[in-house]
């Protein structure tokens, strides 16, 4: 096969034929509004009828344009279709590709997705995660990072370049930040009808930091996961959001093999805060302190900086007297005052 062959693959009829029908039907069953899903399966249906993708003979455009028209009546950004150039090994479920094998090894190089860990002067901690990844993958990396963040006076938590992942490593991570059990979120899932409930876990290793002031940084690609993190610590009041409004991808789904080189993202949940009483799909995380991206890391710093400057009482200023006026001298450099 020749390299325009394998930028522009040929998709015969019976396979554009067979991954309309069973689209519509896994959106019809699966997408957790029935009411959007009935009209997304309606509109694609009546396309098809009327061959708006007959004469598609490239594999991409296809997954492309569907991705489009399943995203027509309300935008929700995990709703995808996915062409891949190897054949996918479909499962018992038909869930996903068999590559999780080569993806984990992938993530294990990445560092489970936790980029850079720093003790900034004045001894502010700092994260920077670019995802969440299945706790069974990635748990021991990140009870080590807050084992490095654990003496910290204050943490910034960078999400900005954070597409999403795990949900389970959101309640993980989330745990580490409050003494008592906390109710996170509520997830209501189509498929079952039922609403579940995600709390803080009875046990984490190592210290928890229930009393550490903590900011999360946001720009417009955090997605998904991330969100989730910086969503729910902000609405139960334990984080503020500095940077810019987030994406607003709120819902979780899974993977359905459509044909041997074509899958869906199908969202079959959503989650419900219990404190808002609902959540940032289509308007994002609205951050506490907006500014841009590039300014967002100096913008949470300074604000934490003045939390350790400011202390929690008297025994603790005495105590940690260096702590604070290192911080103040960084608080100085920081804003040009020294």
């Amino acid at each position: 096969m020749n390299r325009s062959q394998q930028e522009n693959p040929h998709l015969p009829h019976d396979v554009r034929a067979r991954v309309v029908t069973k689209l519509t039907k896994a959106v019809q069953d699966l997408y957790v509004f029935p009411e959007i899903a009935a009209l997304i399966s309606e509109s694609i249906t009546e396309r098809n009828a009327h061959d708006e993708y007959s004469q598609i003979n490239d594999a991409e455009s296809f997954a492309t344009l569907l991705t489009k028209h399943l995203r027509e009546f309300n935008q929700d950004q995990h709703l995808r279709v996915e062409w891949h150039e190897e054949a996918l090994e479909e499962d018992d479920e038909g869930d996903r590709p068999d590559d999780e094998s080569d993806f984990r090894e992938r993530t294990r190089l990445g560092n489970n997705c936790i980029r850079k860990l720093e003790r900034l002067p004045g001894n502010v901690g700092y994260m920077n995660l670019v995802g969440f990844v299945p706790p069974d993958w990635g748990a021991e990396t990140l009870v080590a990072a807050m084992a490095f963040l654990a003496n910290t006076s204050a943490l910034i938590i960078d999400l900005r370049e954070c597409g999403g992942g795990h949900l389970r490593m959101v309640p993980f991570l989330c745990s580490y930040f409050f003494d008592e059990p906390t109710r996170l979120n509520d997830f209501y899932w189509r498929p079952d009808d039922e609403t579940t409930q995600s709390w803080t876990m009875p046990h984490v290793p190592g210290k928890r930091l229930p009393d550490t002031p903590l900011y999360i940084l946001t720009s417009e690609e955090t997605f998904s996961a991330g969100e989730d993190f910086a969503y729910t610590l902000q609405s139960l009041n334990r984080a503020r959001v500095v940077g810019a409004t987030t994406r607003g991808g709120a819902h979780p789904g899974e993977f359905h093999t459509l044909d041997a080189h074509f899958n869906v993202f199908i969202p079959s949940g959503r989650p419900i805060s219990p404190v808002t009483g609902t959540n940032w799909e289509g308007t994002g995380v609205i951050p506490d302190v907006e500014t841009t991206r590039e300014e967002a890391l100096a913008a949470a710093y300074e604000l934490a900086l003045q939390d350790v400057i400011d202390g929690d009482n008297a025994a603790s200023r005495n105590t940690h007297a260096c702590v604070i006026d290192e911080a103040k001298r960084a608080l100085a450099k920081q804003t040009g005052k020294d």
